[in-house]
């Protein structure tokens, strides 16, 4: 019981401090000139994305050294549904990058295609480094998948190879 009311507090006071430290980032300016005449707030600003298991996924400015963790809190936090054990919060951010938080597995035996990381994916036989890529780009750019035979919509994935998966597979 003490942990649970430590990690709330924490949370609580982490939450706190990174939207002060949000406010005050987004207060200072940015638009300044060194000698040579380029502008250096570009450099300085990111645009990221994030997806999945967030309270409100989408696109985020943020400054140059930011983490996942700043990034999820930024979107509101996460979903009672996320599997927490899937991503770093103290990963550093990547200009352009697009973060998704998972759900939870519910079936331990098989692999989520709404939550299976491109790794995860690569173990599913025939499906290689390519065919995953595709179907985390396909998960990305459309949506969670809404049931496992939505996996034949990703190119190269046919009736056959989906056939040898359908086993394997769970939202």
């Amino acid at each position: 019981m003490k942990t649970i009311i430590l990690v709330a507090i924490f949370t609580i006071c982490y939450v706190v401090c990174m939207d002060l430290v949000n406010k005050y980032m987004s207060s200072l300016n940015f638009d300044y000139v060194e000698e040579n005449n380029e502008t250096v707030s570009e450099s300085n600003i990111y645009e990221v994305t994030i997806l999945g298991c967030v309270v409100n996924p989408g696109q985020y400015t943020v400054s140059k050294d930011s983490t996942l963790g700043y990034l999820i809190t930024l979107a509101g936090g996460l979903t009672e549904e996320a599997d927490v054990t899937t991503f770093n919060s103290n990963a550093t951010l990547v200009n352009e990058g697009s973060y998704y938080i998972s759900y939870k597995r519910e079936d331990q035996n098989k692999i989520s295609l709404n939550t299976a990381t491109q790794a995860m994916l690569d173990t599913l036989p025939g499906i290689g480094e390519v065919l995953a890529k595709r179907i985390i780009d396909y998960r990305l750019s459309k949506g969670n998948f809404k049931t496992i035979e939505d996996i034949k919509n990703v190119q190269g994935i046919g009736d056959s190879l989906f056939e040898n998966l359908k086993d394997l597979l769970c939202l």
